[in-house]
């Protein structure tokens, strides 16, 4: 705004804007700045803000300045809202105007007879509220718009520390203000599109010297070109550690929660049993579509029946009673175990901290009921007091997976299957037999394990893993002869 108008940024005042009313209880809602109380009110207020230091000498300015700059507000929306004006007032309609408030309606104060314009010429020269200058000189000017000529005879012996308030009219040009922006507007979209062609020149210019050919790429050409590759890289969960809130990275080693336990979640048709079968029969061909139009589905929907019963007039009268559906048989549930986790990230030796904590406070709280089970290894989550019974290390490193990297092979299927396979097959059967002869350090397994394990695994166990399985050579010492 300060830009538009080319003034200071402390300068530019925002007028309230209020939503009109039209209708209804509160269409009338304003007219309470209209009345001389609220013109009173407004008067002690800026009498206040004057004489604050005699008042209550222990408030700061600083504070009186925040209500200065609301009473100021107010103000404004006051004038704004003031819909008289010098031509068409009456002399009953002038105790309905603030506007005639502010400027004839004078009271007693300690500095004499003021009105309200009085009390901001004062307060205009006050150095601790110099930030509501821009403020009070354009509720002046307002006021000056709304009655020109009362404006003058009211401000006759005042003397504003600000420039002379001048206008082309009393009434603010709404013509002209749309004007002024539609030429605005208009000269912004001549500025862009001068530098878009210059823009456009530019790129025609450096391109000058390209020979860009007369021919098309033919269809066989075209098909030769190689396709774009896309890549994706696949990472493991990382994050902050919930206890320490260090990042997880592969110098310490970090996991997440799991509960494992059986479950009876597993089910079998029953396949002596009509309802189940024809339930499987009806399931739809894809689970990964939103089925709220079917639902209840199956079963969950053969516990409705329809009633046919008289009313008062004895005409009949059908209606759906729901009752109890039928369980599943429990010799047809499979006992099966599964696994939940709650996804949060927690270093290894924060969570060995974490479980001494919960083992001392089970000794120390003997009274209490607690969440876990200490004989079950259970534990409850730091953050989200999810049950828990393992700790699963996440020990992989990300991928960059590509396409179509392996699925573009060189060779067809036929080769594969007369070529690598034939060999694949005979060296599996070659290892089954070293594998009988109790020498598997020797096959070709130990090193492909080892080369997997290299590049999959986070280092620290990476090479824990390659000792281990690296075979150890005993060494032969030859011993004296015995003496004779």
């Amino acid at each position: 705004m300060a830009k538009k108008t080319g003034k200071k940024a402390a300068d530019v005042v925002f007028e309230p804007k209020l939503k009109p009313i039209p209708n209804g209880l509160f269409a009338n809602l304003t007219q309470f700045t209209q009345t001389p109380l609220f013109a009173q009110i407004i008067h002690q207020c800026l009498e206040y803000c004057l004489m604050f230091k005699i008042c209550t000498p222990g408030v700061t300015a600083t504070r009186v300045e925040a209500l200065l700059h609301m009473v100021l507000h107010l103000l404004l929306l006051a004038v704004m809202e003031d819909a008289t004006s010098e031509e068409n007032i009456i002399l009953e309609s002038v105790t309905k105007s603030f506007t005639s408030h502010a400027l004839c309606r004078s009271k007693s104060t300690q500095l004499g007879e003021l009105t309200i314009v009085g009390l901001l010429q004062h307060i205009s020269t006050v150095p601790e509220f110099e930030s509501c200058g821009p403020k009070i000189c354009h509720i002046l000017k307002r006021l000056w718009q709304k009655r020109p000529q009362t404006y003058v005879e009211a401000t006759e012996g005042l003397k504003f520390p600000y420039d002379t308030i001048e206008s082309p009219s009393p009434a603010p040009g709404v013509d002209s203000e749309l004007d002024l922006k539609k030429k605005r507007a208009l000269d912004r979209q001549a500025k862009i599109m001068a530098q878009f062609q210059q823009q456009q020149q530019n790129f025609l210019s450096n391109q000058a010297d390209i020979d860009w050919g007369e021919e098309d790429l033919s269809a066989d050409e075209e098909a030769s070109v190689p396709s774009s590759t896309e890549k994706k890289l696949w990472k493991y969960p990382t994050g902050n550690c919930i206890l320490c809130q260090e990042e997880t990275n592969d110098s310490r080693l970090y996991g997440t929660f799991a509960l494992m336990m059986d479950s009876a979640m597993f089910r079998q048709t029953d396949v002596r049993d009509a309802s189940y079968v024809r339930e499987a029969m009806n399931c739809p061909s894809s689970l990964d579509r939103p089925a709220d139009a079917i639902r209840p589905f199956g079963m969950a929907s053969e516990n409705r029946e329809k009633v046919r019963r008289l009313d008062s007039t004895g005409g009949e009268v059908i209606t759906e009673k729901q009752g109890l559906g039928s369980g599943f048989p429990p010799n047809q549930v499979v006992r099966s175990p599964i696994m939940t986790g709650c996804g949060h990230i927690m270093h290894y030796t924060c969570f060995e901290t974490y479980c001494a904590a919960t083992y001392r406070r089970h000794s120390h709280q003997v009274a209490r009921n607690h969440p876990e089970r200490l004989m079950l290894k259970e534990f409850v989550c730091p953050l989200c007091k999810a049950l828990g019974n393992a700790f699963l290390p996440i020990i992989w490193k990300g991928k960059e997976e590509s396409y179509p990297n392996v699925l573009a092979t060189n060779e067809t299927f036929e080769e594969f299957l007369e070529g690598k396979l034939v060999q694949s097959v005979s060296r599996f059967r070659s290892h089954a037999l070293i594998m009988e002869s109790d020498k598997l350090h020797t096959s070709g397994y130990q090193n492909f394990f080892v080369d997997y394990v290299s590049k999959n695994i986070i280092s620290p166990l990476s090479n824990k893993v390659e000792q281990l399985v690296t075979p150890t050579i005993p060494s032969l010492t030859l011993a004296p002869p015995a003496p004779e």
